[in-house]
């Protein structure tokens, strides 16, 4: 999850990344989309300065989260004294073939909106054009196993929990919501080394899992894995148990019922 990041953030791809981009993806029609995109006016990773005030409140943040401060330096998280409409937040940026294309902001606590997070809203390129953790999916040999999340915290997580059972071949990934976009899905795709895609969405959304298996069964292999509610009835997602999330993993249903089970769950 390391990656090496400006502190000023980053400039646009040379003609040989594209040509190198247009390569890996030969085997998918698609458009790649590449960005210049730039991290907020001021942005410094917390590792600079790991005594201040803004590191101190992000490493509580991630202690809440059941995450730590070297999680988070290994995300490339920062923060900016200079952009007003980012220092509330954490920045976690988000990053393809090594370059970022893109970021989000997460508060220190919890603010009265209830509004946790926040995305650059003048990017040319949203969200749906980006796959959070994929590049360590390209950098995999063959045999992956990719399960496919909607938060970065839920990847950073799963990730911490696998990292420490030893296996190398299961991959977390976040869409930063509960289905696969088109451009999403056509990257995710067009990783030859994914042998199985497995669909674990939030608990009050996990259903919707079924229906993006469908679309991607004729490809590769698919599974669901059903995140149940907490025991208090609160919707649960990965990074809330990561334990509970690793059950549905090893109890996730392949690809061969899925008909029956959108019929079951009212969304055939």
């Amino acid at each position: 999850m390391g990656h090496e990041i400006d502190d000023q953030g980053t400039t646009a791809a040379t003609i040989d990344e594209i040509e190198t981009l247009i390569d890996e993806i030969s085997t998918v029609t698609s458009t790649p989309v590449l960005s210049g995109i730039r991290l907020p006016v001021g942005f410094t990773k917390i590792d600079k300065e790991p005594e201040c005030a803004y590191t101190r409140l992000i490493t509580r943040m991630a202690h809440k989260k059941g995450l730590d401060y070297e999680d988070f330096v290994n995300a490339g998280v920062g923060f900016t004294r200079d952009d007003p409409l980012w220092e509330p937040y954490a920045i976690f940026p988000i990053i393809e073939f090594g370059r970022v294309v893109y970021y989000q902001g997460r508060t220190y606590g919890t603010p009265p909106d209830g509004k946790t997070k926040r995305f650059p809203s003048k990017a040319q390129y949203g969200s749906k054009y980006w796959v959070y953790n994929i590049d360590a999916v390209r950098k995999t040999q063959a045999g992956v196993i990719v399960i496919i999340v909607e938060s970065i915290l839920n990847v950073l997580s799963l990730q911490k929990l696998i990292n420490d059972m030893g296996h190398t071949n299961i991959i977390p990934l976040a869409i930063f919501k509960h289905s696969v976009s088109v451009p999403q899905g056509k990257k995710i795709m067009a990783c030859k080394n994914i042998e199985e895609i497995c669909f674990m969405y939030d608990s009050d959304f996990w259903a919707h899992g079924f229906k993006d298996a469908q679309n991607m069964a004729n490809f590769k292999k698919v599974t669901v894995s059903h995140m149940p509610n907490h025991s208090s009835g609160k919707k649960q997602d990965p990074n809330d148990d990561p334990s509970e999330a690793w059950k549905a993993f090893l109890s996730r249903k392949s690809s061969g019922p899925i008909d029956s089970l959108l019929q079951q769950h009212g969304l055939d």
